[in-house]
């Protein structure tokens, strides 16, 4: 077991301790000063919670690591402390279907690469569909904007000649 979960957890560890580093200790004076700099934790424990945050905060709060009523805090050892537990879990669920011989198998593998792939295609479309119809839709309602400032400012326009020649129905 050390050579397919050992030896990755190991390097999980290294990354995580690393990460700490550079956030908490080396960048610590300019994530205080700039509340706009965004981390994995920060982004995860922001209002609307996503999909992940919600599970790891209700499992949080069932295991009595968080009051009923308490909110991740993206400052708080607390909530990193959460975030990390999750990260780890999901490391380890990732690195399970190894240990179950998935390389032992060649058929099992190609099922496994095959749904991989699949899973990523629909995230990757899923992304491009929901960024590019938002981009889409708020290009459309520039240009709608554009003409119809373009509108008023040719309606002003007419206006202003129908003023020198004494209006509609002068004569």
């Amino acid at each position: 077991w050390t050579e397919w979960l050992g030896a990755p957890l190991v390097v999980y560890g290294l990354w995580q301790a690393a990460y700490v580093l550079a956030v908490d200790v080396v960048s610590a004076p300019e994530m205080r000063r700039d509340r706009t700099l965004l981390t994995s934790v920060r982004k995860l424990a922001s209002k609307p919670y996503s999909p992940l945050a919600l599970w790891s905060l209700r499992a949080a709060r069932a295991l009595r690591v968080m009051g009923p009523a308490e909110e991740f805090d993206a400052d708080s050892p607390k909530t990193k402390a959460v975030f990390m537990a999750v990260q780890l879990l999901y490391t380890v669920a990732s690195i399970l279907p190894v240990g179950a011989g998935l390389v032992r198998s060649r058929r099992a593998h190609l099922a496994f690469l095959i749904a991989l792939l699949l899973l990523l295609t629909w995230n990757g479309a899923n992304y491009y569909f929901e960024v590019f119809s938002r981009r889409y839709e708020e290009e459309l309602e520039r240009r709608r904007a554009k003409a119809k400032r373009g509108e008023e400012g040719q309606g002003a326009v007419r206006a202003e000649g129908n003023a020198g020649t004494g209006g509609a129905g002068a004569g």
